[in-house]
C-alpha cells in the first residue's frame, strides 16, 4: 500500500495529524508512506521510522517547482491519498482511495485531531474503520533525550526535581505577553509548585527569555532557542 500523506504548515497544527498516521500504520503495517509538511514542522517527520519519504513544501516556491512536484507525485501511483489541508494534491494526486470532498464532519467531534482522524477513517473501506490506531504518534530520537538530559544536569537540576516549562513568546505580537509579565509569573509558578521554571521558544523569544533569565538567575534555566522540535518534545 503506497500513501501520500499531507499534513498542515505550522508546528501546532502539524502535531495534531499524528493519530492519522498512528490509525494509517495500525491498519497498513507494511504500508509505504510519503509525507508533504510545511518548513516549520518537517523535524517532527524527518527521522521517523514509519515514513519512506518526507517532502518539505514551500507555499512560495514558483509554479514551476510546484508543478514539476505535482507530476513527480502523479508517477507514484499511490494507492490512498489523505490530504488534510484540503488542497492542489488532494485533488490532482490519482489515488484509489481518498478523503471524500463532499465529507462534513459532525458537530459533535470538536477536537482538531479528532477531525482530522475521522475524515482518514472516511477514506478507507467500511470494515478497517474500526480498527484500534496505536499510540506512537511523536518521534523522539534517543539523541534528543540524551540532549536534555545533558543541558539539565549542566544547569543543576537534580533528578527528582519537578520543572515547569514556559514558552515565554508568540508567533503572533497579539498573543505575546511583555518580560515583565513573565518576571511576574515565573517567581509565582516555582515557588507555588516548589519547581525549577525552564524557559523555552527560538529565536524571536530570545531577548524575552534573556531579560526573565537575567532577572530571576537562578530560579529558571534558559532554553530558549537552544532545542530543536523534538528535543523540545523530549523535555515535555
Amino acid at each position: 500500500m503506497k500513501i501520500l500523506l499531507v499534513t498542515l504548515s505550522n508546528i501546532g497544527d502539524a502535531v495534531l495529524t499524528l493519530p492519522v498516521l498512528d490509525y494509517l500504520k495500525t491498519i497498513y503495517k507494511d504500508a509505504r508512506i510519503t509525507c508533504i509538511c510545511g518548513a516549520r514542522p518537517r523535524e517532527i517527520f524527518e527521522g521517523d521510522k514509519r515514513l519512506r519519504r518526507v517532502i518539505v513544501y514551500d507555499k512560495k516556491a514558483p509554479l514551476r517547482s510546484k508543478l514539476a512536484l505535482l507530476k513527480e507525485l502523479r508517477a507514484e501511483k499511490f494507492d490512498a491519498v489523505i490530504d488534510l489541508r484540503n488542497g492542489l494534491f488532494g485533488f490532482l494526486v490519482p489515488a484509489r482511495l481518498r478523503i471524500p470532498w463532499s465529507l462534513r464532519v459532525p458537530r459533535g467531534i470538536r477536537h482538531m485531531k479528532d477531525r482530522h482522524l475521522f475524515r482518514a477513517r472516511m477514506a478507507f473501506p467500511r470494515q478497517l474503520r474500526a480498527a484500534e490506531s496505536g499510540r506512537q504518534s511523536f518521534f523522539i530520537a534517543e539523541d534528543d533525550r540524551r540532549y536534555i538530559r545533558r543541558v539539565l544536569e549542566e544547569a543543576g537540576l537534580a533528578p527528582a526535581e519537578k520543572v515547569i516549562v514556559v514558552a515565554c513568546g508568540a508567533r503572533s505580537s497579539t498573543k505575546r505577553w511583555g518580560a515583565d509579565k513573565f518576571r511576574a509569573l515565573c517567581p509565582l509558578l516555582g515557588k507555588a509548585r516548589q519547581a525549577r521554571i525552564v524557559l523555552v521558544g527560538d529565536e524571536m523569544d530570545s531577548a524575552v527569555a534573556e531579560s526573565v533569565a537575567g532577572a530571576l538567575g537562578g530560579q529558571v534555566i534558559n532554553l530558549c532557542a537552544k532545542t530543536s522540535v523534538r528535543q523540545l518534545a523530549a523535555l515535555m
